[in-house]
């Protein structure tokens, strides 16, 4: 653990998930001469990536994520915005997003992260209704238009017991976060 508003020791911990990735993919290396050719630990590892952004530059990290599963190695990189993403990984941080087969947004005001999000929501189809008159008479129209699932502001304003949830492969949803304090086990 480095110390909050302490920046001084954040290479250690750099040092620390380079040296580890170094050594499973190292065992990884061994199991596939061992299997012929799967480099699968034994043994899956994830890991947890809190405060990615106060960790320091983990060298190669996006080349690790991509690379990762194969060795059943599984990383949480965890950023508190989208905004601290981008200050990591500059040029790359949609490497990293795209590597990335999930991703839990709890909450926040971010503009650009808020867009991100309403983009990657997609759009729906809601029926408009309108109904009209005047001296000729009455009239009533109802017609079908596309709108974003959640508009940014929309987004912006969610409750703080909700999040949303995006994995690869299904919809985007909306749920209460957990908590894991609660859980029975």
């Amino acid at each position: 653990v480095t110390p909050e508003g302490e920046t001084t020791y954040n290479f250690f911990a750099a040092m620390f998930y380079t040296q580890l990735f170094q050594v499973l993919y190292k065992q990884g290396e061994e199991n596939a001469k061992k299997n012929g050719g799967d480099p699968a630990l034994d043994v899956p590892v994830r890991v947890f990536l809190d405060e990615m952004a106060n960790i320091g530059n983990v060298p190669q990290f996006n080349e690790k994520l991509s690379t990762m599963r194969k060795y059943r190695i599984s990383a949480v990189p965890i950023f508190q915005s989208l905004a601290q993403l981008k200050t990591c990984f500059k040029d790359d941080w949609e490497v990293v997003i795209g590597n990335c087969d999930t991703m839990v947004f709890l909450g926040g005001a971010e503009p650009s992260e808020c867009e991100l999000l309403s983009k990657k929501l997609g759009k729906m189809s809601v029926k408009t209704f309108s109904y009209g008159s005047s001296k000729s008479g009455t009239s009533d129209n109802a017609q079908q238009i596309g709108r974003e699932v959640l508009t940014t502001d929309e987004i912006e304003r969610m409750k703080n017991n909700e999040q949303l949830v995006f994995i690869r492969g299904i919809r985007p949803f909306c749920t209460e976060k957990y908590t894991y304090e609660k859980h029975q086990n």
